[in-house]
């Protein structure tokens, strides 16, 4: 043993288990670390994974089988939509807002995303019925919290109808 190392420590070289760009550094080399401590954290943006925050009360809505439709928060509608698919992770949650963590893992061999980007998905609900779907600038809001549309009768004619809204 040489003088910088303590009595009974033996130096020990880590590989990296992926390749990728070194984005974190929790120990330096000639450190003690403990057990189970992280040593550094690597970002692979050939794949990404998107944690999607979901309220607890509409988890069991969700086909949570079905892949997500992935947009940017600037793209305009109509953009082209990328799918993810679902990924089994540890569970994660948060308690203050009422919300557990899903994953889904998108390819981006282009780039396109960047680790911390916050995107848009769309995810499926379970089963299928048929319903009146509306833009949401198409709903009005009366004074007592009351949903309606304009629904065009006849030309010329417009007749408000309540609605009640399921989704957005």
């Amino acid at each position: 043993t040489s003088d910088t190392e303590p009595e009974g420590v033996t130096p020990l070289l880590v590989a990296a288990p992926q390749s990728g760009v070194l984005s974190e550094l929790h120990a330096r080399p000639g450190q003690t670390v403990p057990a189970g401590a992280p040593l550094f954290a690597l970002v692979n943006s050939e794949t990404v994974w998107i944690r999607v925050p979901v309220y607890v009360g509409e988890l069991g809505g969700l086909d949570r089988s079905r892949p997500g439709a992935v947009t940017g928060l600037a793209d305009s509608a109509g953009s082209p939509e990328r799918m993810a698919k679902p990924v089994a992770a540890p569970p994660s949650a948060d308690a203050n807002a009422a919300s557990v963590d899903l994953f889904y893992e998108l390819s981006n061999s282009d780039s396109a995303l960047r680790p911390g980007q916050k995107v848009s998905i769309t995810l499926a609900l379970k089963g299928s019925e048929n319903a009146l779907v509306v833009p949401w600038a198409a709903i009005l809001h009366d004074v007592y919290g009351g949903t309606w549309v304009y629904v065009n009768t006849a030309p010329h004619v417009f007749v408000r109808q309540r609605v009640e809204v399921r989704h957005v």
